[in-house]
């Protein structure tokens, strides 16, 4: 089969790279309120100036660090769509495939298998908004990262480049110049009080959905009436009409504590930084 994106004939025919647009429309940003919100740093970063801070010093961690406080803004509204479409995506799958009684179960079989184009459909929106997620989750915290770790240098006030965490586990921050930003989020963590668990999973679940996931997904139903179900999606290739085993799969509901997990750890990491850009 072949790709083609459809665009309006309207607004494309007879379009070169040549070709002069008449007008131009630019689509503004605004941002909404945030869970880590960089326009607090800089309200803290300038109230401190006659401070313990020179004038100097904010003014270029501001230009420094200004466009990528954008981005952490964007990327804010780019997680709560993708967030609203999969709940769609999964409202609409529950509902095709939520009767197990619809559809056949092969002989020996221990579960019943369901298809068509409608069914096929919805699965391939679950999966690529669940893809979604998960990216711009993982993007975020690379900014997010970032950010925090560039703000606490500027102010003279970053970790050690090598710490290691009450647990034993050594990290490296830094490898040349670059930041490592899985290692700085685990320290982050723990140096906020916050589990690391929904983290890892964010981080594996990440790895295997974008480059190794099966086509497949399967239906938990718990209750028909009213209807209750748990959508998986399989991580590993499946043989057969029989279900995953549970260490090869991504159970959707652990998702709400990856978003609970990215949520605190933005809401700390503000207040943490507030804290030492105050502190003497």
């Amino acid at each position: 089969c072949s790709l083609r994106l459809h665009v309006s004939a309207d607004c494309y025919s007879g379009y070169t790279s040549m070709s002069a647009p008449k007008a131009i429309v630019y689509i503004t940003f605004n941002a909404p309120p945030l869970h880590f919100d960089p326009r607090r740093i800089w309200v803290a970063l300038r109230e401190n100036k006659s401070k313990r801070l020179s004038a100097g010093t904010v003014d270029n961690i501001v230009a420094n660090y200004g466009d990528l406080a954008v981005s952490l803004g964007i990327r804010h509204l780019l997680m709560r769509t993708a967030i609203q479409e999969l709940n769609v995506a999964l409202k609409d799958l529950v509902a095709l495939a939520g009767d197990p009684s619809k559809f056949r179960k092969p002989r020996g079989a221990d579960c019943h298998v369901a298809s068509g184009p409608k069914i096929e459909s919805a699965r391939n929106r679950v999966l690529l908004f669940t893809d979604s997620v998960l990216f711009e989750f993982r993007s975020y915290l690379d900014l997010l990262a970032e950010f925090v770790h560039g703000i606490l240098d500027g102010i003279g006030k970053a970790p050690a480049p090598a710490p290691t965490l009450p647990s034993g586990a050594k990290l490296s921050l830094r490898k040349g110049t670059k930041l490592r930003t899985n290692d700085f989020l685990l320290y982050l963590l723990e140096r906020l009080n916050l589990g690391s668990d929904p983290y890892k999973v964010l981080n594996l679940s990440r790895n295997s959905v974008t480059h190794y996931a099966s086509p497949y997904c399967q239906l938990e139903v718990f209750e028909t009436n009213p209807l209750r179900a748990e959508v998986v999606i399989l991580l590993k290739r499946r043989s057969g009409a029989s279900a995953a085993k549970p260490d090869g799969t991504l159970r959707l509901s652990e998702l709400q504590g990856v978003v609970n997990c990215v949520r605190e750890l933005a809401t700390h990491a503000q207040a943490h930084l507030i804290g030492e850009i105050e502190a003497p």
